[in-house]
Protein backbone atom coordinates (compact mmCIF):
# COMPACT_ATOMS: atom_id res chain seq x y z
CA UNK A 1 0.00 0.00 0.00
CA UNK A 2 1.58 3.19 -1.02
CA UNK A 3 0.29 7.12 -0.61
CA UNK A 4 1.87 10.21 -1.81
CA UNK A 5 2.27 13.64 -0.51
CA UNK A 6 2.71 16.94 -1.98
CA UNK A 7 2.05 20.10 -1.70
CA UNK A 8 -0.42 22.02 -3.92
CA UNK A 9 0.10 19.07 -6.40
CA UNK A 10 3.39 20.96 -7.03
CA UNK A 11 5.69 18.40 -4.85
CA UNK A 12 3.74 15.21 -6.48
CA UNK A 13 5.49 15.96 -9.96
CA UNK A 14 8.24 17.98 -8.34
CA UNK A 15 9.63 15.42 -5.87
CA UNK A 16 7.14 12.76 -5.09
CA UNK A 17 6.87 11.21 -1.73
CA UNK A 18 5.83 7.58 -1.34
CA UNK A 19 4.70 5.73 1.93
CA UNK A 20 4.80 1.68 1.94
CA UNK A 21 3.06 -0.47 4.55
CA UNK A 22 5.16 -2.73 6.18
CA UNK A 23 2.38 -4.68 8.28
CA UNK A 24 2.37 -7.64 6.30
CA UNK A 25 6.09 -8.86 6.93
CA UNK A 26 6.55 -10.66 10.16
CA UNK A 27 8.59 -8.93 13.13
CA UNK A 28 10.42 -11.90 12.85
CA UNK A 29 11.74 -11.91 9.31
CA UNK A 30 15.53 -11.20 8.01
CA UNK A 31 15.19 -8.83 5.29
CA UNK A 32 17.52 -10.01 2.73
CA UNK A 33 16.92 -7.10 0.22
CA UNK A 34 14.32 -4.34 -0.93
CA UNK A 35 13.51 -3.59 -4.36
CA UNK A 36 11.60 -0.19 -5.49
CA UNK A 37 9.81 0.29 -8.70
CA UNK A 38 7.84 2.84 -10.61
CA UNK A 39 6.51 3.18 -14.28
CA UNK A 40 8.53 6.66 -15.75
CA UNK A 41 6.33 8.02 -18.22
CA UNK A 42 8.85 10.91 -19.15
CA UNK A 43 12.25 10.26 -19.23
CA UNK A 44 15.14 12.21 -18.72
CA UNK A 45 18.48 12.73 -18.35
CA UNK A 46 18.86 13.60 -14.79
CA UNK A 47 20.29 11.71 -12.25
CA UNK A 48 16.89 10.68 -9.39
CA UNK A 49 18.01 9.99 -6.17
CA UNK A 50 16.09 7.97 -4.32
CA UNK A 51 16.01 8.59 -0.18
CA UNK A 52 14.38 7.64 3.07
CA UNK A 53 12.23 9.93 4.82
CA UNK A 54 13.43 10.31 8.92
CA UNK A 55 9.63 10.59 9.21
CA UNK A 56 7.79 7.76 8.50
CA UNK A 57 4.14 9.52 8.58
CA UNK A 58 5.18 12.34 5.57
CA UNK A 59 1.15 12.85 5.48
CA UNK A 60 1.70 14.54 8.98
CA UNK A 61 3.88 17.23 7.95
CA UNK A 62 2.94 20.89 6.84
CA UNK A 63 3.06 21.90 3.32
CA UNK A 64 2.77 25.89 5.40
CA UNK A 65 6.16 25.30 6.45
CA UNK A 66 9.37 23.89 5.06
CA UNK A 67 8.96 20.39 7.09
CA UNK A 68 7.79 18.37 4.22
CA UNK A 69 10.38 19.40 1.90
CA UNK A 70 13.22 19.12 4.58
CA UNK A 71 12.02 15.53 5.53
CA UNK A 72 12.75 14.96 1.58
CA UNK A 73 16.54 15.75 1.86
CA UNK A 74 17.03 14.86 5.20
CA UNK A 75 16.77 10.71 5.21
CA UNK A 76 19.27 8.32 4.23
CA UNK A 77 20.09 8.08 0.59
CA UNK A 78 19.39 5.00 -0.90
CA UNK A 79 20.85 5.66 -4.27
CA UNK A 80 21.28 7.58 -7.31
CA UNK A 81 20.24 6.01 -10.48
CA UNK A 82 20.99 7.36 -14.31
CA UNK A 83 18.58 4.62 -16.11
CA UNK A 84 15.64 6.86 -16.04
CA UNK A 85 16.32 8.02 -19.80
CA UNK A 86 13.50 5.87 -21.53
CA UNK A 87 10.16 5.01 -20.34
CA UNK A 88 8.42 1.71 -18.59
CA UNK A 89 9.20 0.19 -15.41
CA UNK A 90 12.17 0.69 -13.68
CA UNK A 91 13.23 -1.41 -10.82
CA UNK A 92 16.19 -0.70 -8.21
CA UNK A 93 17.61 -2.73 -6.06
CA UNK A 94 17.85 0.13 -2.80
CA UNK A 95 20.84 -1.87 -1.05
CA UNK A 96 21.87 -2.75 2.17
CA UNK A 97 21.21 1.06 3.94
CA UNK A 98 17.13 -0.13 2.72
CA UNK A 99 17.37 -3.53 3.95
CA UNK A 100 18.42 -2.47 7.48
CA UNK A 101 15.69 0.19 7.34
CA UNK A 102 13.19 -2.29 6.73
CA UNK A 103 14.56 -4.70 9.36
CA UNK A 104 14.37 -1.78 12.29
CA UNK A 105 10.78 -0.93 11.07
CA UNK A 106 8.62 -4.11 10.81
CA UNK A 107 9.65 -4.14 14.59
CA UNK A 108 8.75 -0.30 15.04
CA UNK A 109 6.27 1.83 12.14
CA UNK A 110 5.73 -0.80 9.67
CA UNK A 111 5.99 2.31 7.43
CA UNK A 112 8.90 3.04 5.27
CA UNK A 113 8.45 6.49 3.27
CA UNK A 114 10.85 7.23 0.20
CA UNK A 115 10.97 10.47 -1.88
CA UNK A 116 12.68 10.72 -5.37
CA UNK A 117 14.90 14.20 -5.99
CA UNK A 118 16.58 15.09 -9.01
CA UNK A 119 19.52 17.06 -10.16
CA UNK A 120 17.28 18.01 -13.43
CA UNK A 121 14.27 17.56 -14.29
CA UNK A 122 12.43 14.73 -12.34
CA UNK A 123 11.21 12.04 -14.44
CA UNK A 124 7.20 11.91 -13.88
CA UNK A 125 6.18 8.85 -12.58
CA UNK A 126 2.51 7.00 -12.49
CA UNK A 127 0.67 8.27 -8.96
CA UNK A 128 -0.41 5.59 -6.37
CA UNK A 129 -3.46 6.15 -7.89
CA UNK A 130 -3.57 4.81 -11.04
CA UNK A 131 -6.01 2.60 -11.92
CA UNK A 132 -3.83 -0.46 -12.86
CA UNK A 133 -2.21 -1.76 -9.52
CA UNK A 134 1.02 -2.98 -12.09
CA UNK A 135 1.30 0.89 -13.45
CA UNK A 136 1.70 1.69 -9.28
CA UNK A 137 4.80 2.39 -7.21
CA UNK A 138 5.61 -0.36 -5.14
CA UNK A 139 8.10 -1.94 -3.20
CA UNK A 140 9.49 -5.55 -3.45
CA UNK A 141 10.84 -7.10 0.24
CA UNK A 142 12.43 -10.49 0.42
CA UNK A 143 12.52 -11.87 3.64
CA UNK A 144 13.75 -15.13 4.84
CA UNK A 145 12.19 -16.52 8.65
CA UNK A 146 13.60 -18.77 11.37
CA UNK A 147 12.02 -22.30 10.85
CA UNK A 148 9.44 -23.22 13.28
CA UNK A 149 9.74 -25.66 16.48
CA UNK A 150 8.77 -29.15 15.66
CA UNK A 151 5.08 -29.84 16.62
CA UNK A 152 6.46 -33.32 18.43
CA UNK A 153 9.40 -34.27 19.73
CA UNK A 154 10.06 -37.35 21.93
CA UNK A 155 12.19 -40.15 22.80
CA UNK A 156 11.51 -43.00 20.27
CA UNK A 157 13.99 -45.65 21.59
CA UNK A 158 16.79 -45.81 23.91
CA UNK A 159 19.61 -48.85 24.47
CA UNK A 160 22.56 -48.56 27.04
CA UNK A 161 24.46 -46.90 24.20
CA UNK A 162 22.37 -44.78 22.43
CA UNK A 163 19.01 -42.59 22.71
CA UNK A 164 16.63 -42.26 19.33
CA UNK A 165 14.47 -39.39 19.24
CA UNK A 166 11.67 -38.16 17.05
CA UNK A 167 10.65 -35.27 15.94
CA UNK A 168 8.10 -33.55 13.09
CA UNK A 169 9.89 -30.44 11.25
CA UNK A 170 8.28 -27.58 9.98
CA UNK A 171 10.80 -25.77 7.69
CA UNK A 172 12.95 -28.29 6.14
CA UNK A 173 14.42 -31.79 6.17
CA UNK A 174 17.36 -32.40 8.06
CA UNK A 175 19.67 -35.16 8.08
CA UNK A 176 21.20 -35.38 11.35
CA UNK A 177 21.33 -33.41 14.04
CA UNK A 178 23.43 -33.62 17.73
CA UNK A 179 21.99 -34.03 20.87
CA UNK A 180 24.67 -33.05 23.81
CA UNK A 181 24.50 -33.86 27.21
CA UNK A 182 25.11 -30.70 29.26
Amino acid sequence: TEQTSGCNGEAETERPVLKFNLSAIPDNATITSVNFSVVVTHPTQGQQTVRRLNNDQPENLSCSTSALFDAMVDGATYGSFMNWNSGGIKTLDLGSSAVADVQQRIKGSDALALSIGSNAELTAVIASSDVSPASRPNIVVTYTQPPEAPTYFALAGKTTSSLTWAWIEQAFTETNNVVQNQ
